[in-house]
């Protein structure tokens, strides 16, 4: 996790190429550009990341920070605790705690309170959980677990009907396979050995239960689980509230709506993953696929660091629109809507240019020369085979003096600093 807090004064600089510490200036860009000061040393901001559901962390957070608290003693809703305070959410809310939902909509009602000074960024995590509504889909269910393939990104995870014979055994009493396959399988499945997150499907029935236990009190049931007073939450409550985070109207649907995949405030570009020599410009095309493909998939490159923020967040608010106009699968189980957001969030469909996984910190220390090394061994080693799945072995170089350039060459002075998760 990072969590930093900064006034605005200038950036300290890490290198010569121009990449430094998080810094606020003039501006801050997040879809479209605002001016809000001439005097950026008035100016701080907050940032805190990759929180994975843990309240109990965030509260601590909360408790130390100088630009964010809540307003009240219930710890209801947060607000910014002067005029001159930003905040910059960077990615993961949800999967290991047990607060995702509520922190979701804590981070919802203060973007909503403050919709010019407050950025939440997609991270993975966030992105990865529109597949949801197709792979949990009544649809989907109907389509036999063997004809479910592992994930393209993992080819050592356990396929679905792996999964399910070893929930079989562990059964007994004759249990199959066949027997053992429903949605909150797959969905354990998918937490287990598609999303890195073994513990959420017990981490959502607990929270479930304790939101459910707080609206018994108050009369409002509270999150996404059905049911009502005291009673425990069912699988099949818990299936049902993780599709409904998603759908329109949901703790994380309404999130993804507020959230952008980079913003700039000041002089600093915030994204969740690296910006490096493969993701610095690159917008992928709509049409990208979640899969592994055979190729790079079509992209673009623009010239400006603005135009690449307004252009990533445009794809994201089309994304979420063909993800909500197309929320399960075809016919054939080939396409689905929303598939370049889960495109964007994985390194292999991406061809090593995510703009959301990339990251710095893979392989140790990652300013020395033995980094370096291994990076130019691992992307001559990617390109050569020609293997999309290659690219997780590739360290980001957080000092390459092209890409620092780049982002040095915009309007009024361009951008001078990254904060990312990683």
């Amino acid at each position: 996790r990072r969590s930093r807090q900064t006034s605005g004064a200038p950036a300290h600089a890490l290198s010569a190429s121009g990449v430094g510490a998080l810094s606020s200036d003039a501006h801050m860009r997040v879809r479209t550009p605002f001016r809000c000061s001439p005097h950026p040393c008035e100016y701080e901001i907050a940032f805190v990341s990759d929180v994975e559901g843990d309240l109990d962390y965030f509260n601590r957070w909360v408790a130390g920070s100088r630009c964010v608290a809540y307003t009240g003693s219930d710890e209801a809703a947060l607000t910014l605790t002067h005029a001159r305070a930003y905040f910059v959410y960077g990615g993961d809310v949800p999967d290991h705690g047990r607060g995702s939902e509520q922190l979701l909509r804590l981070l919802v009602g203060l973007k909503r309170a403050f919709p010019r000074r407050v950025a939440l960024l997609v991270g993975n995590r966030d992105l990865n959980k529109l597949r949801l509504t197709s792979e949990c889909a009544p649809s989907d269910l109907a389509r036999p677990h063997w004809s479910i393939p592992a994930p393209h990104w993992d080819p050592s995870a356990p396929t679905l009907s792996q999964h399910l014979e070893q929930v079989a055994a562990a059964r007994g009493g004759g249990a199959t396979a066949e027997s053992c396959d429903c949605a909150a399988e797959r969905l354990r499945w998918m937490y287990d050995n598609t999303l890195g997150c073994p513990a959420t499907f017990e981490a959502r029935r607990a929270e479930l239960a304790a939101l459910r236990s707080v609206g018994s009190a108050t009369g409002d049931n509270g999150g996404g689980g059905g049911g009502g007073g005291g009673a425990a939450v069912s699988d099949e409550e818990v299936v049902a509230a993780a599709v409904a985070d998603v759908m329109p109207g949901g703790a994380m649907s309404n999130y993804l709506r507020h959230a952008c995949v980079a913003a700039v405030f000041g002089q600093t570009l915030f994204a969740h993953g690296a910006v490096d020599a493969r993701t610095a410009g690159y917008v992928p095309d709509d049409s990208t696929r979640f899969c592994l493909p055979a190729a790079p998939q079509a992209g673009r490159m623009v010239d400006s660091v603005s135009e690449w923020v307004d252009a990533l967040n445009g794809l994201l608010e089309r994304g979420l629109a063909d993800h909500a106009a197309r929320p399960e699968w075809d016919a054939e189980r080939a396409t689905r809507g929303g598939e370049v957001l889960l495109a964007l969030q994985n390194r292999d469909a991406m061809w090593g240019r995510s703009i959301v996984s990339n990251s710095y910190a893979d392989g140790g220390c990652i300013t020395t020369e033995s980094a370096a090394c291994v990076r130019e061994a691992a992307l001559a080693d990617a390109e050569a085979r020609a293997d999309p799945s290659a690219f997780a072995a590739v360290a980001s170089d957080p000092l390459d003096a092209g890409v620092a350039a780049w982002l040095r060459s915009g309007d009024e002075g361009g951008v001078n600093s990254v904060s990312s998760h990683l």
